[in-house]
């Protein structure tokens, strides 16, 4: 199953104030898998990219914990500094999918919810499966190709949409065939 834009947006603004929200919101929109979202280094990222608020939280649990805290370099961790595990991770967002009412999807579908939304948004097919991962756009065609259907068909639906038509009643339009065959 995957979720619609607006049970995402619910389950984002139930974890807002949940220390990991950031994860979350990178799995939601960037389809990291869990296990890459759970080993993000500081370092893989330029200062531009970086959330300060979100650094400004690990200085503040690192003080905490004083000499107890445990520096990974992890952008994601446990309230010690000590990695995240990612089983424990999917544990945690299935209990929070739960609390928040909403339909149950596994960790790993909020990733193809982030494909599915990078493709209604009109991204292109190849960004996507750069984005995600996948070593050639045909996994990504095979994966969502149901999702590539319907925005094929609503892409032609709005194609249809620009040519202006009024139409007129049958019995108002000439027959073709029969001006024809009077003619011949």
């Amino acid at each position: 199953m995957v979720w619609t834009p607006a049970q995402t947006a619910v389950f984002l603004d139930f974890v807002a104030g949940d220390r990991l929200y950031l994860l979350w919101r990178l799995i939601a929109f960037r389809g990291t898998r869990q296990g890459e979202a759970c080993s993000v280094r500081w370092e893989d990222y330029s200062a531009k990219h970086c959330f300060l608020t979100h650094r400004a939280r690990l200085q503040r649990d690192r003080e905490a914990w004083g000499d107890g805290w445990n520096e990974t370099g992890r952008i994601f961790t446990q309230e010690d500094g000590s990695l995240l595990h990612p089983g424990k991770v999917s544990d945690l967002f299935e209990r929070l999918v739960e609390a928040a009412g909403l339909p149950p999807i596994r960790l790993h579908d909020l990733r193809h919810v982030a494909a599915t939304l990078m493709l209604a948004a009109g991204v292109d097919i190849k960004v996507v499966s750069d984005t995600l991962g996948h070593s050639d756009t045909r996994i990504t065609r095979d994966i969502y190709q149901s999702v590539l259907d319907d925005l094929a068909r609503d892409a032609a639906e709005k194609v249809v949409q620009l040519v202006p038509q009024v139409r007129k009643p049958l019995a108002a339009v000439p027959d073709v065939a029969q001006q024809q065959t009077r003619s011949a």
